[in-house]
């Protein structure tokens, strides 16, 4: 279990510096300062002014202030919205995004990885038996003390193969269980 978090922790590393080096590219300081000069052109506004300075002193804005500060702050949305759209359009942030998907894909279908999981895959099965075994012990044990819907749970736990468990046998038990044991 630990060497599945150190690999995946190595490829987020390697994300990360990806994102620094985003971060250090032209396209992507163009972008950051549009977005500063729209930030800041937005706050500047009249109406946006008046608008937070009456909510900051608890005083309820009259409804053509709050009319306007919606209609500036769906322009201002809308400018972000386009200036987002020209950065991702940039062959960069392609780039970058390309790199990215390549990283999480390698973190997802590498031969590595799926061995990790395969064995941790394993562990969790052998506890989700222990417990089965151990659910299955209470339940007879209330089931003998006439709990009706504790002998659904003990019979479906009975018939179960513990050596072929699944995931949807997993969750029928448990959704029986949320129902109640009584």
């Amino acid at each position: 279990m630990d060497e599945l978090e150190n690999y995946k922790k190595k490829i987020l590393q390697e994300i990360s510096v990806l994102i620094e080096k985003e971060k250090a590219t032209i396209s992507y300081k163009d972008f950051q300062s549009n977005l500063q000069k729209l930030t800041d052109d937005y706050i500047n506004k009249k109406v946006v002014i008046l608008f937070l300075d009456n909510i900051k002193k608890n005083v309820k804005n009259d409804t053509k202030t709050t009319k306007n500060y919606t209609k500036e702050f769906k322009i201002y949305q809308k400018k972000v919205k386009k200036n987002l759209k020209m950065y991702i359009k940039t062959q960069e942030k392609k780039y970058y995004i390309n790199e990215t998907n390549k990283l999480l894909n390698k973190m997802i279908d590498s031969k590595e990885n799926i061995n990790l999981l395969k064995c941790s895959y394993e562990k969790c099965l052998e506890l989700q038996k222990k417990d089965l075994i151990m659910v299955k012990n209470f339940t007879e044990k209330l089931c003998i003390e006439k709990k009706k819907k504790s002998c659904k749970i003990y019979k479906m736990i009975d018939n179960l193969d513990l050596t072929k468990i699944t995931y949807k046998d997993t969750n029928k038990i448990i959704k029986l269980i949320k129902k109640g044991l009584f």
